[in-house]
């Protein structure tokens, strides 16, 4: 069918992240129409290789979010997948888009009118059969949520993630870099390892696209004959869409909601600094911690995360312990806003069950990616916490943008138990910003 809900704009907008950095946009293409404000702000981050960032409102990380939004944003890229590479376009995208307008436009504490996301909700239940046999690949940490929502999608596809973790016991099938990150190696776990040869569309999702260069890198690593990219925002330069649409000799299908080019215009170093709220140390702080054991392990991890490849059945049966273990928790829930928040790569599974918790619940995660904070109209990030995790003493770890004295209760869910020291200081960084009941929750085998 014609692609009659793709528009083509002629916006500009200059972001001013500071006297020494300004950032101009220029949108060419917006497929559906969606408000740029309600996908992405513009932030300074801790990284000489490219020292803007766009601040996603759609991936769970950094900025809290309506938990429904996720599964929407994965709805609406999942049929634009579906234009792009069948050439169909489904009239329920127009409903997943108002929901998805409508959520993103509620402020904060604004309550849900359930009437307006009923329709919405109902679409999501019924997953596409896509005709090709599909591998949907996630990029780490940041895409983690939103390519799983994306596979969420689909009836009939695999997915998984890279990761960022070095797993004892396994070795890596792919190893390749996104040289620009703060973190640059990522890694492939399939536990079955003729999963690249099984599929006929080997398609790479992320949040982001400014050069394309780490999902040629991967690309280049797998053998396949056709590829597809799934971005959220797509502002690569003139050139590189060249390379990348036609690479090494493997077609690449790119598929975006927007597209358009960015220029940051430098006039001097950056010289910002860091807004650190300090915990407050309460020795009266105190807190509950459920363990969890559904789901398929690997040496500790959850296999339904998708770090080890997930099959549309695998996820299916899972979200069937999604709703129970929401069910559960749900009873500890008390009066008031409530922040379920994920960590770095672990975030679909976590939101997916922050979803069946009732209302006034806000979605974010934890994350590896440093950021300056800046107290500046349309600035992407206004408040910091950084703290170190016991597996991993070397890498500094951060929490944004929650305000304070807004939410009443806490869920925080680790893929893995926390160590006693871990949860006693996170309750402390919870009780600076007023925030007196936090719930731990995490997986393990029984």
């Amino acid at each position: 069918m014609e692609k009659t809900l793709e528009t083509y704009s002629n916006s500009k907008r200059e972001y001013v992240i500071d006297k020494n950095l300004h950032i101009n946009l220029h949108i060419k293409k917006n497929r559906y129409k969606i408000p740029s404000e309600f996908l992405f702000s513009m932030a300074a981050r801790k990284n000489t290789k490219r020292e803007f960032l766009f601040v996603s409102r759609v991936i769970g990380k950094h900025l809290p979010m309506t938990p429904l939004a996720l599964n929407l944003i994965g709805g609406i890229l999942a049929r634009s997948w579906l234009e792009e590479r069948e050439n169909i376009l489904l009239a329920e995208t127009k409903v997943l888009v108002n929901a998805f307008n409508y959520l993103q436009g509620l402020e904060i504490g604004q309550p849900t009118e359930i009437s307006r996301i009923e329709s919405a909700i109902e679409i999501l239940k019924s997953p596409i059969k896509l005709t090709h046999k599909t591998l949907f690949i996630g990029f780490a940490e940041t895409a983690t949520g939103l390519s799983h929502a994306v596979f969420n999608s689909f009836s009939n596809s695999t997915y998984i993630h890279t990761t960022r973790e070095d797993i004892k016991g396994i070795e890596a099938s792919i190893l390749f870099q996104e040289e620009h990150s703060h973190a640059m190696e990522h890694q492939l776990y399939p536990i079955n390892t003729n999963i690249f040869q099984e599929h006929e569309d080997i398609v790479l999702i992320d949040d982001e696209l400014t050069t394309g260069k780490t999902a040629l890198n991967l690309i280049n690593k797998i053998k396949g004959k056709s590829f597809g990219i799934i971005s959220v925002l797509d502002f690569r330069e003139k050139e590189q869409e060249l390379i990348s649409d036609s690479y090494n000799g493997k077609a690449v299908r790119i598929c975006s909601l927007i597209k358009g080019t960015i220029r940051p215009s430098k006039t001097g170093q950056l010289d910002f600094v860091d807004k650190m709220d300090a915990a407050l140390m309460d020795k009266e702080v105190t807190f509950k911690e459920i363990k969890v054991n559904k789901g398929n392990f690997i040496h500790g991890y959850i296999m339904e995360t998708g770090r080890f490849g997930c099959t549309s059945e695998m996820h299916r049966e899972f979200m069937v312990e999604v709703k129970n273990i929401a069910v559960d928790l749900k009873k500890l829930r008390i009066a008031g806003n409530c922040l379920c928040i994920g960590t770095e790569e672990f975030i679909y599974i976590p939101c997916a069950i922050s979803s069946e918790m009732g209302s006034e619940i806000y979605f974010q995660s934890t994350t590896r990616s440093p950021i300056y904070v800046r107290n500046l109209p349309n600035y992407g990030i206004n408040t910091k916490i950084t703290f170190k995790t016991s597996e991993d003493l070397e890498t500094q770890k951060y929490m944004y943008n929650i305000p304070k004295s807004f939410y009443k209760q806490v869920f925080m869910f680790s893929e893995k138990p926390l160590e006693e020291d871990k949860k006693e200081e996170f309750a402390q960084i919870f009780n600076h910003y007023n925030i007196k009941n936090v719930v731990f929750v995490s997986f393990q085998e029984s």
